[in-house]
């Protein structure tokens, strides 16, 4: 099974909140800049909030 940052299971990463879920791929992919569009506020790390950019809510 391949781990994502410091998820243990595929289970743990699924139950995640998407801010956390972004962040743990940051920590492990390290890249020299990137942005995050989500339309899920709650749960994103304080030192990820300037590069987040909330999107308007999705009706399923």
């Amino acid at each position: 099974m391949k781990l994502r940052g410091f998820f243990r299971t595929e289970n743990e990463f699924a139950a995640a909140p998407s801010g956390m879920q972004v962040w743990s791929d940051v920590q492990r992919r390290r890249p020299r800049d990137w942005l995050a569009l989500d339309d899920d506020w709650q749960d994103w790390p304080a030192s990820c909030l300037d590069k987040y950019v909330r999107t308007p809510l999705r009706w399923h």
